[in-house]
C-alpha cells in the first residue's frame, strides 16, 4: 500500500486526466496485489479481459485510487495487471469497479514507484485507513483548471527559508482540498499520512513540535504542492527523494526441494560354492598311448653295476695263479728284501718296463 503506479501516455494534451493522458497518469495503491489463476472460478469470470498473449496463466488484482475526468470524486477500482513474459513488464489488462463492472483496457505498460525504505519498513495501515476516509469525504472532481495551473505555476517546495511551523503545514493542507488532477491524489495521500505519522510520534513522546516534524518529513519525501504538480514534476521529485522505480518484475524461480539421499543398502548375494576342479580328460592320442603302455611287457630289470671299490667289510680276493707269477713277489710268495719290514698297504710299484700300477704291499 502507498506505492504509485505510473501509466505513461501518448503525450496528447487533450487526454489530461485519463489513463494514457498528457505525460502519463498516476494512481496510488491501496492494498497488496492478489493473484488470480486462469483455471480458478475468479479467473474464468475475467475471461473477457484475459490477455491474449500466450503463456499468461495468472493476473494480479490491485485496489487503487485515482482522480479521472471519467468519474466523480475519488475513484476506486481493482486494476488488473499481468507480467509480460517477454519483457517482464507490468501491463494493464483492464479494471473492475467496486460495483463489479468490468472494463477492458488497451495494453499499457505500468511502472511501480515504491516509497523509500525508511517509510516502507514501518507502514501504519491504521493511519492509511484514516487518510483514505478523509479523502473519500472531501475529494472533489477532476478539474481542468487545476491541470492548467499545474502547467503555469511552480509546484516545488524546498525553500530553505520556509518556516517549519503549523502555518506552513496549514498552507500545504489547503492544497489538499482543491479540485484535483491525478497527481493531487498521490501528493495529498502521502502528505496526509506523513502528517498523521509525525503527530502520532509526538503524542507518544509528549513533544509539541509535531507540525515542525511533519513539515521536515514532507520536504524529505514529497516536497510538492498538491494543486499544481504535473506528472513529470512528481516523478522527478520522487526520484530525488529516494523512491525506487520498478520497471520490470524480476523473475521468481520456484525453489527446488531436494530430497536427502537414500541410505545405502548393502545387499548380500549368496552364490553357490564353486565345484572342485576336474582333471581334464586325456586326449584320444594320450589314451591310445596309455593303452599301449599297459599292454606292452615290462622290460627286464638291469643288474646293478659293480662298484670299483669293494665295501670295507668284504675280504680281498685270493690271488690268482697269474698274480702269483707277478714280478712283485718271489717264488716263495714273500716280498723282496728291499720291501721287508714295510707295513702292508697300497703303494706305487714299477716293473722293469717303468709301468706304474697299484699293487698290494
Amino acid at each position: 500500500p502507498g506505492d504509485v503506479l505510473l501509466v505513461r501516455g501518448s503525450g496528447r494534451l487533450a487526454e489530461i486526466g485519463t489513463a494514457g493522458g498528457f505525460m502519463g497518469h498516476v494512481l496510488v495503491v491501496l492494498s497488496p496485489p492478489v493473484a488470480v489463476q486462469q483455471a480458478s472460478p475468479a479467473g474464468k469470470a475475467l475471461i473477457d479481459v484475459w490477455p491474449k498473449s500466450p503463456g499468461i496463466r495468472e493476473i494480479f488484482r490491485v485496489r487503487t485510487a485515482e482522480s479521472t475526468r471519467r468519474e466523480q470524486g475519488l475513484f476506486e477500482s481493482d486494476m488488473l495487471l499481468y507480467v509480460d513474459r517477454a519483457t517482464r513488464k507490468l501491463t494493464i489488462a483492464g479494471e473492475v469497479g467496486l460495483c463489479g463492472r468490468l472494463a477492458i483496457a488497451e495494453p499499457e505498460i505500468v511502472e511501480c514507484w515504491q516509497s523509500p525504505e525508511e517509510l516502507r519498513s514501518e507502514l501504519r495501515m491504521d493511519l492509511m485507513q484514516e487518510v483514505l476516509r478523509e479523502m473519500r469525504a472531501s475529494q472533489g472532481n477532476w478539474s481542468l483548471t487545476t491541470g492548467v495551473k499545474a502547467v503555469l505555476k511552480y509546484a516545488l517546495l524546498g525553500d530553505e527559508t520556509m518556516a517549519r511551523d503549523a502555518k506552513t503545514l496549514q498552507d500545504l493542507a489547503a492544497c489538499w482540498v482543491q479540485p484535483p488532477i491525478c497527481t493531487s491524489v498521490v501528493i495529498s495521500f502521502w502528505q496526509r499520512y506523513i502528517t498523521k505519522l509525525a503527530a502520532s510520534a509526538a503524542s507518544r513522546t509528549g513533544s509539541s513540535d509535531g507540525a515542525a516534524k511533519a513539515v521536515d518529513l514532507i520536504l524529505n519525501y514529497m516536497p510538492l504542492k498538491a494543486d499544481r504538480s504535473l506528472v513529470g514534476d512528481l516523478l522527478k521529485r520522487m526520484k530525488d527523494c529516494g523512491w525506487s522505480c520498478l520497471a520490470e518484475v524480476p523473475r521468481m524461480f520456484r525453489p527446488t526441494i531436494l530430497q536427502p539421499p537414500a541410505p545405502v543398502q548393502h545387499i548380500v548375494v549368496r552364490t553357490p560354492p564353486l565345484p572342485p576342479p576336474q582333471t581334464p580328460l586325456p586326449s584320444p592320442a594320450e589314451q591310445q598311448q596309455q593303452q599301449q603302455q599297459q599292454q606292452s611287457p615290462p622290460s627286464p630289470a638291469r643288474s646293478p653295476r659293480p662298484s670299483v671299490f669293494a665295501p670295507p667289510s668284504e675280504k680281498l680276493a685270493e690271488p690268482s695263479p697269474e698274480d702269483e707269477a707277478s714280478p712283485l713277489t718271489t717264488a716263495s710268495g714273500s716280498l723282496p728284501e728291499e720291501l721287508e719290514g714295510e707295513r702292508p698297504g697300497m703303494g706305487f710299484v714299477s716293473d722293469a718296463s717303468d709301468q706304474v700300477a697299484f699293487a698290494p704291499l
